[in-house]
């Protein structure tokens, strides 16, 4: 019975031993098999006034260090925090370690390492200073750690920086490190791949469509990969390795260039100048402050404006679906899709604003929720644009057939006010030519009679200037009511009045005048005579005046589906655009527009001009 007390005595003891060696943070001993450790547990820590101690005098008192809490999140301090980690190899291959620090946006790191009681290995390094100071060329600091089986190597690490403090570490294996580096390269490489082709998809776009909504998509895609590049310590390792002022102030600068944009591309993706007025003005002046800070920060660092970064965060985060939400509930479908992409960027950006004031300590979901949204996010966000294409495309339709609705509109006004027009001036014409010829002619005839009986009763002779003058007056007065309007057309017709006029014309011109002419009169609309025939007057005309010409050919036939009327001289031709700006051939347009038909015109033959008038007998019907 006394032996068993015994036995149970020692376990217990034993078990309390080791309960205070782990509540101590006692010596972490591994072996070579474990290729990733967390140290979490076995990492001490102070700060404060003891933080400017030397190493030396820090080591003398063992009261100095307390065991770290389980969080690898500290409160933001102006004074150093000083960690220790006491490391005993049991394994004899294992010789060097890679101690990675798993945040990049620390200002000083001062590394300490010894093996035994051997000497001091001192690396100093950071953000405030050039990118040649780390230890291993890599993302995050990393630090080599040489080790000595069974001999205990303390790691010292002091830590002070005026933004978040996070000190996640883990001790690697050398090789297991290198493969998990390539690894997370791979995966970084894709995705800043598909951030720098929709950057460069959308400003391709930006000169088609002229929307600046794709400039500032563009501004908000690329001041966020620069963000998110910045915070993976990418950007002070390839963009500006040997200027850390720049790497130390480029991830706050950029964040808040990508709150801007993002409340500008709100804007003209959500139209809020015309959903929500108010809203817009707010988001100017948001936005004009987000710059206004980032330009802050460029010039005197973040310590004084990084306090502001979750709450402005917080503040965008909560305004933007607003406007979205209102210009969707109008009917602005591309909103629909804007206000969809941008939800799955909530989650990450809460958790980046929590872990920035450090409420919750880094992890997988808070390094990569946020990266993951806004990769989704950008892409759906691609897609709102796409429709908003769409939707201005469906704008510019309607405009355009609605454009195309008053260009017809107008056509139609504009010809009918030509019919009404040349109606006028045919009604007009008609009533002088018969003043003409029954006022006028009508006296000039009475007139003439009247002194030939006077001659012959009296015995007189009159002298010849007076009969010819009175004579030639009375056949101006009926060629002038003539060409006014043809009354022989009321009298006997179309064909008749055509060939009568080609008599006219060759008889006073000595131009051989031919017709050769189809009875086509039924098909012709109503006035549709006068009108022809009034083509054919200005046709030959035009043969008279300009083309020298001492044959012309007039034919009228049905040929196929249209009746057409042709005028062909064999004179010295007319210029195109002379004859185009012609008055006459303008009312011989004017006239086939009214009945529906095309004119064209030219040079057929060396010497010969042409005039072909067509119209359609499914139109004429």
């Amino acid at each position: 019975m006394m032996a068993a007390g015994k036995v149970f005595l020692r376990l217990y003891l034993i078990l309390l031993a080791a309960y205070c060696q782990v509540a101590t943070a006692s010596v972490l001993r591994f072996d070579s098999s474990q290729e990733r450790i967390d140290v979490q547990d076995y990492l001490e820590w102070f700060r404060g006034d003891k933080a400017s101690t030397g190493v030396t005098e820090l080591l003398s008192g063992a009261s100095r260090f307390e065991q770290a809490p389980r969080s690898a999140i500290y409160p933001r301090s102006s004074d150093a925090y000083w960690f220790r980690l006491r490391l005993l190899p049991i394994d004899p291959l294992d010789k060097l370690r890679l101690l990675e620090l798993g945040f990049t946006q620390l200002d000083h790191l001062d590394y300490y390492s010894r093996v035994g009681d051997g000497p001091w290995r001192h690396v100093r390094t950071g953000d405030r200073l050039p990118f040649g100071s780390r230890d291993i060329r890599h993302r995050h600091p990393v630090f080599k750690v040489a080790l000595q089986a069974g001999v205990v190597t303390q790691v010292l690490l002091r830590v002070q920086s005026s933004t978040s403090i996070l000190v996640p570490l883990t001790l690697w294996r050398e090789d297991a490190f290198f493969r998990h580096s390539q690894d997370q390269a791979l995966v970084s490489g894709l995705y800043y791949g598909v951030l720098l082709a929709l950057i460069v998809y959308n400003l391709f776009l930006y000169p088609a469509v002229r929307d600046t909504a794709y400039l500032w998509f563009s501004l908000y895609l690329g001041s966020f990969a620069l963000f998110q590049f910045s915070l993976d310590g990418f950007a002070a390792r390839f963009f500006w390795p040997d200027w850390p002022l720049i790497a130390d102030r480029a991830a706050i600068v950029s964040l808040y260039a990508c709150m801007a944009a993002g409340l500008q591309f709100t804007r003209h993706i959500g139209r809020m100048h015309r959903y929500t007025r108010r809203l817009d003005r707010l988001f100017v002046g948001l936005s004009f402050v987000a710059f206004m800070l980032a330009g802050i920060t460029a010039l005197v660092g973040s310590g004084g404006v990084f306090s502001l970064v979750p709450v402005f965060g917080l503040l965008v985060t909560l305004l933007i679906p607003l406007p979205l939400w209102t210009a969707w509930r109008r009917g602005y479908q591309p909103a629909r899709f804007a206000l969809f992409a941008y939800l799955p960027v909530v989650p990450g950006a809460i958790w980046l604003a929590a872990r920035t004031v450090n409420q919750i300590e880094p992890s997988f979901w808070s390094e990569h929720l946020f990266v993951l949204g806004a990769a989704i996010s950008s892409i759906l966000l691609s897609f709102a644009l796409a429709d908003k294409i769409n939707a201005l495309r469906r704008e510019q339709a309607e405009i355009q057939t609605s454009l195309l609705e008053s260009e017809r509109a107008a056509g139609r006004a504009q010809q009918q006010f030509a019919r009404q027009l040349i109606e006028a001036q045919d009604n007009e014409r008609r009533r002088i030519a018969v003043d003409l010829h029954d006022g006028v002619g009508q006296n000039l005839s009475f007139l003439s009679n009247m002194l030939a009986r006077y001659q012959r009763r009296e015995g007189v002779t009159l002298p010849t200037v007076i009969t010819e003058t009175t004579q030639n007056t009375i056949d101006e007065v009926r060629s002038i009511s003539h060409h006014l309007h043809p009354h022989l057309l009321d009298r006997v017709g179309l064909l008749a009045a055509i060939e009568a006029l080609a008599e006219q014309v060759t008889s006073q011109t000595g131009i051989r005048c031919t017709a050769s002419l189809e009875d086509v009169t039924a098909l012709l609309p109503n006035g549709g005579d006068l009108h022809l025939y009034r083509i054919a007057q200005e046709a030959l005309n035009n043969v008279v005046r300009h083309s020298a010409a001492d044959r012309v050919e007039l034919v009228l036939r049905r040929k196929g589906e249209a009746i057409e009327f042709s005028v062909t001289d064999n004179g010295s031709g007319v210029e195109e655009g002379i004859a185009s700006s012609g008055l006459g051939l303008e009312s011989i347009q004017e006239r086939a527009r009214l009945l529906g038909g095309i004119v064209t015109f030219g040079a057929v033959v060396p010497h010969c001009f042409q005039l072909i008038l067509s119209l359609p007998v499914e139109h004429l019907s």
